[in-house]
């Protein structure tokens, strides 16, 4: 098994078995906000590690053992520099509970994965959803953990379904590029 994940406010995430076809999909939030009240970024990063944890241990309770966590490399935008700094934080606990689960993780460069999913490596939102759909199926819409709601499949499951299928086929062949 393998997860692959595109850290973000909205976390999506894709499992997939160990001949790259997919297993489930869904999504960890990380809201800045809850009941019009601004949750401290601490608070945050706490929720969000408690919540990528139980992802990770329901998934090896449920599908078995993951042997690799993929996510998407590192950007930065000048436009959004508190996302940025969100960004960085959530890849840094991507990587602590990697290390505390005992859990490989690799980096996926963006516009390789982007290539690989929509023959481009800047492609658009769109072109990377309609390369994945034309590759699996995804469900219209996905769990949020830590809840019993369902929303809409938001684009991070699509660009966590694109790093994990290109993660997945160099992560075989000892080749991840970052």
């Amino acid at each position: 098994m393998f997860l692959s994940i595109d850290p973000a406010s909205t976390t999506g995430y894709a499992l997939f078995d160990d001949d790259s076809d997919l297993i489930t999909v869904g999504v960890i939030k990380s809201p800045n906000k809850v009941e019009n009240v601004l949750v401290p970024k601490g608070e945050r990063l706490y929720l969000y590690k408690r919540d990528l944890v139980s992802v990770i241990s329901s998934l090896q309770k449920e599908y078995g053992i993951i042997k690799a966590v993929l996510y998407e490399d590192f950007f930065f935008s000048h436009l959004n520099r508190n996302g940025s700094s969100l960004n960085v934080s959530l890849r840094a606990i991507i990587e602590y509970c990697c290390y505390e689960l005992n859990i490989p993780c690799e980096v996926v460069s963006i516009s390789q994965w982007k290539k690989h999913a929509a023959s481009k490596g800047n492609a658009s939102k769109k072109d990377i959803k309609s390369g994945v759909l034309n590759m699996f199926e995804v469900p219209e819409k996905v769990r949020v953990e830590g809840t019993d709601k369902k929303i809409k499949t938001p684009q991070d499951v699509y660009d966590a379904i694109g790093i994990g299928s290109f993660g997945i086929i160099n992560h075989k062949f000892g080749k991840i590029f970052s």
